[in-house]
């Protein structure tokens, strides 16, 4: 629904946070439409998306996550259709505030994005780790953790 201007201009007036996926379009197309929620004084969020399903991973282009932020400084998420959770993992690693799964009862059901949906495990599995990601990350700042000099004796023998 990215390139249904009328859409856009309508739900951008309505003023209410609005997440846009980037799926099934070009820079161009983007552009468009973040000019039209701007120009509405519209939050917004976009989300990287390849909407293949499920979609192969060399072909997710994770890097666009950073050249969205870069491009149109504002907030950015992703919006996966992988088989796996890997990539929204690295997503979050790449500063996406927002990711989107596709849930499912059962990856074997039929339908187009079933094996491209996760389960209620793959979900619980997914968060879980995306959760952990600011406290592994920490602040970038080096310290000598106590762990770390309760090891002096044992590695530092000069």
């Amino acid at each position: 629904m990215l390139t249904n201007e009328r859409l856009l201009e309508a739900v951008s007036k309505e003023k209410k946070h609005t997440f846009i996926s980037t799926g099934m379009s070009n820079m161009k197309d983007i552009k468009k439409c973040v000019k039209i929620f701007k120009k509405n004084n519209c939050k917004f969020t976009l989300l990287h998306c390849v909407s293949t399903y499920p979609c192969k991973e060399e072909n997710l282009n994770l890097s666009m996550i950073t050249s969205l932020k870069k491009i149109f400084k504002c907030p950015v998420g992703y919006s996966g259709h992988e088989s796996s959770v890997s990539p929204s993992i690295m997503a979050a690693m790449l500063g996406a505030e927002v990711i989107e799964r596709h849930i499912t009862i059962n990856r074997s059901m039929w339908g187009t994005d079933q094996s491209a949906s996760l389960s209620e495990e793959g979900l619980k599995n997914l968060t879980s780790i995306i959760n952990k990601i600011p406290k592994i990350l920490g602040n970038g700042k080096k310290f000598f953790s106590i762990d770390e000099k309760h090891m002096l004796n044992k590695f530092r023998y000069w």
